[in-house]
């Protein structure tokens, strides 16, 4: 199986299983695939909108319905805003 297909298939199950954040270290560890493999897997997902990092090695996973709007930037604005109104982010 081809890297793309594996990290795609892993990502589906990740949200299958209502998993919306990962790391890089649990995508090396859940995939047994190596750094540079996991890097260009990871790049080539962003590319396609369906993740999107919040912070150097943390990403979260974009929800359908917010890349078929093509701004996945809004699901950011959504966690800050629900982390802002839950207490659990500075401003």
């Amino acid at each position: 199986m081809k890297h793309y297909t594996v990290m795609s298939h892993w990502l589906d199950q990740l949200q299958a299983e209502g998993q919306n954040t990962f790391t890089v270290a649990q995508t090396e560890s859940d995939t047994n695939r190596s750094p540079t493999a996991v890097q260009a897997a990871l790049r080539r997902l962003k590319k396609q909108k369906r993740i999107v990092s919040l912070r150097r090695r943390f990403f979260v996973v974009v929800p359908p319905e917010y890349k078929a709007a093509g701004r996945p930037d809004t699901l950011l604005d959504s966690i800050a805003l629900h982390q802002l109104s839950a207490g659990t982010c500075s401003e």
